[in-house]
């Protein structure tokens, strides 16, 4: 039984350490050395995998970022070629961040998720991941073996940092363990379009995997903070759900049971949005930021209707679109973008 629990504990190892050299050849490459905490963070170049090691203080000194490692059965056996013994455990446990990527993926607020995992005819899984800028909309890919790449979903929260996309999966050290996986963004092999094939840029909306389980859906918006924003969602009907609004929240997700709903954003008609069961339904958003004293009013492109009425400077939140904006009865044309602040 003693040895029954060796093997499991090493055969994660076996799906990362696959295509290492048994001659010493180097695997791996410092990332982080962290001198006050004693920590040194390690990306294994051919699968990914995060690992760290604590060195003796005689040792950390000698280490520099880049440096190439070697491992063997699971440790370190050599820096630079030279002979050296350390034991690498899995960060995402011991919560030992040693630099700001690791401390993300321990405690942070991602800011991307999977949308895409290309699948290779050539082998089991998948070796193209797309992960798309929740905020932003933008896209970037990276490769990852296909014995990690199934260990993905769609939906799965990604960090970006450091030109490095950063996240967690079930490959790790045990079953019950998670590993740390890290890997270089080659956005020259992202969509040329910046955006999933099908997707409208006039679209008011994007959908895409939530990763939550259940039977709702959810709909969410992203805005800066001290923007003012409004949303007043209502069923196809027109039979009232709720309303909420909040300038220093800027961020907002609402769950729904799968549906089409009419929502108005800051007072703008959005009709038929689509909520659906295991996905997020981001309303696009930009800021209208008007500093001109007097009133003010946002109509729609025809100015045949107006939809809001200020008599004050304000930094409101609005679905993205062309409008015409009133200030002290004059009209000008107005486009809101995504993510874009204008200013009036």
């Amino acid at each position: 039984m003693k040895y029954m629990f060796l093997v499991w504990l090493l055969l994660p190892f076996c799906i990362t350490l696959k295509a290492q050299k048994t001659d010493g050849e180097p695997c791996c490459t410092i990332a982080g050395i962290d001198a006050k905490k004693n920590i040194v963070t390690v990306i294994n170049n051919e699968t990914g995998r995060v690992q760290q090691f604590k060195p003796a203080a005689k040792d950390i000194g000698s280490l520099r970022t880049g440096d190439k490692i070697a491992l063997q059965n699971g440790k370190i056996t050599s820096v630079n070629g030279v002979s050296k013994t350390f034991n690498p455990y899995e960060p995402i446990n011991q919560f030992e961040p040693v630099n700001e990527f690791t401390s993300q993926v321990n405690d942070g607020d991602p800011c991307c998720t999977i949308v895409s995992l290309q699948v290779n005819d050539a082998v089991p899984c998948c070796d193209i991941v797309t992960v798309k800028n929740i905020t932003t909309g933008q896209m970037h890919t990276f490769k990852a073996s296909a014995a990690i790449a199934k260990t993905f979903t769609l939906g799965q929260a990604v960090n970006i940092n450091n030109n490095l996309a950063v996240m967690q999966s079930g490959a790790g050290a045990t079953a019950k363990q998670k590993g740390m996986y890290a890997f270089n963004i080659k956005d020259s092999a992202a969509i040329a379009s910046n955006k999933i094939s099908g997707e409208n840029d006039t679209e008011k909306w994007v959908i895409t995997p939530s990763g939550a389980k259940g039977a709702t859906g959810t709909v969410s918006i992203t805005l800066p903070e001290g923007v003012e924003w409004h949303l007043d969602i209502k069923s196809s009907e027109d039979q009232a759900l709720g309303k909420w609004d909040d300038r220093w929240n800027n961020k907002k997700t609402i769950s729904l049971v799968p549906g089409k709903y009419n929502i108005f954003f800051t007072y703008i008609p959005l009709p038929g949005v689509p909520i659906q069961k295991g996905m997020n339904t981001r309303l696009k958003a930009g800021v209208l930021n008007v500093v001109t004293v007097g009133q003010w009013q946002i109509w729609n492109e025809e100015k045949t209707k107006a939809y809001v009425d200020y008599y004050k400077p304000s930094k409101i939140g609005l679905p993205i679109g062309k409008y015409a904006i009133s200030i002290n009865g004059q009209f000008q044309p107005v486009e809101i973008k995504e993510g874009e602040v204008t200013e009036f």
